[in-house]
């Protein structure tokens, strides 16, 4: 009986032993896990942060070169919209109108003169200088 008692004491004692291991690996796992779990939030970071500022950049180089071409877009749009609109229409009438009664107005002589299919007379020569250039040289 003795030597079962002994026996079973050592059984107890690996048992015992064991146990206190496994829980000891448990605790320092446990106690290791918020540092190794930093470590690859940092090692992430370092990793990802080049390509995220590359990005920011492009982002806003694209975002200026876009804010100028919105500001065409809309000028054009609203000169569209201007354009065909119905003021254009009555502006422009009252343009052309104004033209014609201006044309009215003209004196006959000088209507005359600037009539289609007047014969052209050439450049005006401002200095007299024509006679020289068109004779030969002699």
């Amino acid at each position: 009986l003795p030597s079962m008692a002994s026996a079973g004491k050592a059984q107890q004692r690996h048992k015992v032993h064991v146990a206190s291991k496994a829980t000891a690996e448990c605790f320092q796992v446990l106690t290791n896990e918020p540092c190794l779990g930093l470590y690859f939030i940092m090692e992430h970071v370092s990793r990802s942060m080049p390509t995220v500022v590359k990005t920011k950049r492009r982002c806003a180089q694209a975002r200026s070169a876009l804010q100028g071409v919105h500001l065409d877009a809309t000028f054009d749009r609203d000169a569209i919209m201007q354009a065909t609109s119905e003021e254009a229409y009555t502006s422009l009438d009252a343009a052309i109108n104004a033209l014609r009664e201006a044309v009215e107005e003209l004196p006959s002589d000088l209507e005359a003169s600037n009539a289609p299919g007047r014969a052209d007379t050439g450049p005006t020569d401002l200095h007299g200088d024509a006679e020289e250039a068109a004779s030969p040289a002699r």
